[in-house]
């Protein structure tokens, strides 16, 4: 669910043309990227529980819901800061409609693309593991280990690259 939300691959694309404001307001560029990626995290962990919800009522014993609904909010992260990248990289700030921003903005399906990319790799990786015979709770351990070294340097990635990349963005 989370590789399919375009909030954080559109977050400064929606701003448009007022785009200025943020360039020339007393915060620091990597302060404004944090609070667009909270955003965005935010509402990917919406998704993250609806699913552990549907989860929880049709399929899976709550204990092993609430270890995925971790792993899903812990792998958001990554995901989310790579989508808010991307945005940051060329944002589409010309637009006469705000939907145009959101439904006719390429960084929302290179998000997604980005997004689906990773998953299809982790999954390869737990396919792989399963083969391997090695047990359910030590796999969760070891996704939970790459997703949060993945969502850490994506962090640090995504801060350390606001100020140059907010410099560079032309309204």
């Amino acid at each position: 669910v989370s590789g399919i939300n375009v909030a954080a691959s559109t977050a400064i694309s929606r701003e448009g043309s007022t785009f200025w404001i943020s360039k020339i307001i007393p915060v620091p560029a990597k302060h404004q990227v944090l609070a667009k990626f909270l955003n965005g995290f935010s509402i990917a962990c919406l998704g993250v529980i609806m699913t552990a919800i549907i989860l929880a009522i049709f399929i899976m014993p709550v204990p092993s819901v609430i270890l995925i609904t971790l792993l899903g909010f812990i792998g958001s992260i990554p995901l989310t800061a790579f989508n808010l990248m991307i945005d940051m990289a060329k944002p589409k700030l010309i637009w006469n409609n705000p939907q145009e921003a959101v439904k006719q903005n390429m960084n929302g399906l290179l998000g997604m693309l980005v997004s689906f990319l990773i998953l299809g790799v982790l999954t390869v990786a737990v396919v792989i593991m399963i083969n391997a015979g090695i047990y359910r709770w030590a796999i969760y351990l070891i996704l939970a280990l790459l997703m949060s070294g993945l969502g850490i340097l994506s962090i640090m990635m995504m801060i350390n690259s606001a100020e140059k990349r907010y410099n560079r963005i032309e309204v």
